[in-house]
Order: structure tokens, then sequence, then C-alpha cells
């Protein structure tokens, strides 16, 4: 059975088979936020992640990077960082971010 916004089901988006339909509406707000590329939250935005995130899991929804901060100056992947691990021990990575850039 296809999956559609009226169908309840516990498989999301993310989960779905190719031949399901599912293509999820994002909120309006959302969607006219994210889109717009003249918005940053502040003059340079990071994105930090782990694919070892117990809580994020596999940080995907909808076909997006959860982590992933929209307009983002850059992007950087641990491997092998827990949840906690990663705003702990990623301290230096921070601040070089802010202060001079990622690379």
């Amino acid at each position: 059975m296809p999956l559609t916004k009226h169908h309840k089901s516990h498989i999301s988006c993310s989960e779905a088979e190719p031949d399901h339909d599912c293509n999820p509406e994002y909120a309006t707000n959302l969607m006219k936020l994210n889109s717009d590329k003249s918005f940053k939250d502040a003059q340079n935005v990071y994105s930090f992640w782990s694919e070892e995130d117990e809580i994020i899991g596999s940080n995907g929804v909808w076909g997006r990077k959860t982590s992933e901060i929209p307009n983002s100056d850059d992007v950087i992947v641990y491997r092998n960082k827990k949840h906690h691990a990663l705003k702990t021990e990623t301290v230096k990575d921070q601040y070089r971010a802010i202060v001079y850039g990622l690379y």
C-alpha cells in the first residue's frame, strides 16, 4: 500500500521503499526559511556531526541530514564521536572554525 500524508504508518519517509508514494510536505515556514540563500543564522555557520551519534541515529529525515544547518559555510563530519563527545571533544575544531574558518 502506498504511503501518503493521510496514511497512518510507522514507516518514516526515510525508510520508505522507492515504490512508495512518499512526498512529504515541509512546513511552509521552514521551506521558505531554508530556501532563502541570503538568510544565515550568523555571519559564519558551520555544521558538525558524527556518524556514530547514538542519539541522532541515522541523521536523516526526508532525504536531508538533520544535523546540517541550511546555508552552512562548511560541514565537518566525525566518524567515531558519540553525541555528547561531539560537543566536548571538538572544542578546538569549533574555535578554529569560528576564528579562522574550517580549512
